[in-house]
């Protein structure tokens, strides 16, 4: 007498198929997720650069995080007092490991209101993606480095 072992009738053997399914579905769904929210950075770090490049400080608010707006706008009345952004342009940018968050290498020209030299300087964001408003936002803008070159720190 021959013994064969069965692993299951053919609904245990759907339910396993369908669990496997289920579980590449969900992962192709996270990681395309994932995928959106890193192409979802380019647009709010041009924007908030730009708002910067042409000292709309208000609009570039948009992106800061209300625990760091007091922080943002200090920052910002330094920069406006002594500094004119001329250009920018994003060099690298580093995601986590969970996509959450970035670090973004800008490299920056710009001039001293009191010297018309052209200087230039790689200066580091950070952003982070905000899942209730679904959105990014700047935790580190970066400027501090180029303030406190043209204080001569």
């Amino acid at each position: 007498m021959k013994r064969t072992t069965r692993t299951g009738g053919p609904i245990v053997r759907l339910c396993v198929l369908f669990f496997f399914a289920l579980v590449t579905a969900s992962c192709a769904t996270a990681g395309h997720r994932a995928q959106k929210i890193k192409e979802s950075l380019k647009a709010p770090l041009d924007a908030f650069n730009s708002d910067i490049r042409w000292q709309d400080f208000e609009h570039a608010e948009i992106f800061v995080p209300k625990t760091r707006v007091e922080h943002y706008w200090a920052e910002m009345d330094r920069l406006k007092r002594n500094i004119r952004l001329t250009d920018y342009e994003v060099r690298d940018i580093e995601f986590s490991e969970n996509n959450r968050f970035a670090t973004v290498t800008l490299h920056c020209e710009y001039w001293l209101l009191n010297s018309p030299i052209l200087r230039n300087v790689n200066v580091t964001q950070t952003w982070r993606f905000n899942d209730l408003k679904e959105m990014w936002q700047v935790r580190d803008t970066g400027f501090k480095k180029i303030i406190e070159a043209s204080l001569g720190f």
